[in-house]
């Protein structure tokens, strides 16, 4: 593997340059924000080396200090510590799961059935950042990953992931901001393997007087809407994990959910 901030590679990362890796992903360290990165990969066997690969890139985000910080890293209890020392903890109600491999630490397995984890509400910025790492195979219909207040009230915040139609939906504010992530991209995570969403909202006055709305997937973007209401998102009730807010019946989510902020 080897990166750099050229597209030339005219240097490289000392420690990413022409690193060996032996897993099908690699999680980098010691990244700049707001930073683009070149990479290209190059394989090697017993039979010897193929070509160096074609030339990736993608760019970093910025994203600052988090209200709350769930690493989920415990293995036993009713509640999570939160790592932003802000005390936004998490309250786990039937038995989740814990104790699970994530990708930097452990996780947390949902069931589907009554599993869930909840965070009292508390206040953010006008522009925020919602992020989370899952996993999943499950092809269940209406999974809620992340519930800030009911998906059919306006001031809030949801990401479902759906089999029937094959999507993965970002509602904000009710209807009003559908980030819709169709089958071009379902299958490609609900493969159990480990992804990392990434919601940002933000004043970029790309429209002026309206907020710009992206979805990231393990980093890279793939879809926006830069015409929301300029409005404060800042829903009122607790943010629920791994089911819709508002006790809805059959919304649980089936996976792993690991690092969320």
């Amino acid at each position: 593997l080897r990166v750099s901030t050229w597209s030339s590679f005219y240097t490289t990362l000392p420690w990413y340059s022409g690193k060996t890796i032996t897993d099908i992903k690699e999680n980098l360290i010691w990244l700049q924000k707001e930073t683009r990165y070149y990479y290209k990969l190059q394989a090697i066997n017993n039979a010897g080396q193929s070509e160096m690969s074609n030339t990736q890139s993608t760019q970093t985000t910025w994203l600052p200090a988090p209200w709350s910080w769930l690493k989920l890293e415990e293995t036993s209890g009713s509640t999570t510590f939160d790592s932003s020392l802000n005390n936004n903890y998490g309250i786990l109600l039937w038995w989740v799961t814990m104790n699970q491999a994530g990708i930097d630490g452990k996780a947390f397995q949902f069931d589907w059935v009554n599993d869930e984890l909840s965070i009292v509400d508390f206040d953010h910025w006008p522009d925020l950042t919602v992020s989370f790492r899952f996993k999943t195979n499950s092809t269940n219909n209406n999974m809620y990953l992340y519930s800030h207040w009911d998906s059919t009230a306006t001031n809030s915040i949801n990401v479902v992931l759906n089999n029937s139609d094959q999507t993965l939906k970002t509602f904000i504010n009710w209807q009003q901001t559908i980030l819709n992530l169709n089958s071009t991209i379902y299958n490609t995570i609900t493969d159990n393997e480990r992804h990392f969403y990434t919601l940002t909202i933000d004043d970029d006055w790309e429209i002026a007087g309206k907020k710009k709305a992206t979805v990231y997937i393990d980093g890279q973007e793939k879809i926006s809407n830069s015409s929301i209401d300029s409005g404060i998102y800042n829903p009122t009730n607790n943010i629920t994990l791994a089911r819709r807010s508002t006790n809805q019946a059959n919304t649980f989510y089936q996976g792993m959910l690991d690092d969320i902020r």
